[in-house]
């Protein structure tokens, strides 16, 4: 298998509460995933991320907007801390056209404290996460 890196973000909401995540419904199960997707050869990480959430949901990610970072094993989640409100997302690009009854993603806002108890792919380090959310959100 051909390795490659990743970059996710996540995007919080403009009272820090919230966060975007994908649900998805796959053969019958149901699980997360953070936004994301590959690097591009001669791409920068966060730049890959940025453009990533703008071809999966249409947003709008300005670098000034990036809070933190936390690396994982192939993949590195940025975190920007956005004016957006909770409000309807919709899913683009690749992941739309791949969606069917069997294969659903759902892009949803959610609360930053429901994160723990979800399965999220790719796998983080909640208590990192945790960390960078509470300190960076709440200032």
């Amino acid at each position: 298998k051909e390795w490659f890196m990743r970059a996710s973000m996540f995007v919080i909401d403009k009272t820090g509460d919230y966060v975007v995540i994908i649900k998805r419904y796959k053969d019958g199960r149901e699980y997360h995933v953070v936004p994301g997707g590959k690097v591009v050869v001669g791409e920068s990480v966060q730049h890959a991320a940025i453009r990533e959430i703008s071809e999966e949901l249409d947003l709008n990610i300005n670098e000034s907007e990036i809070i933190g970072s936390l690396n994982g094993d192939d993949n590195v989640f940025f975190f920007a801390k956005t004016g957006y409100k909770q409000g309807g997302l919709s899913i683009h690009g690749e992941e739309k056209s791949r969606s069917n009854l069997d294969n659903v993603y759902q892009p949803i806002w959610i609360r930053i404290s429901e994160i723990s108890r979800l399965e999220i792919f790719p796998k983080f380090d909640k208590n990192r996460f945790s960390k960078i959310v509470g300190d960076k959100c709440n200032e």
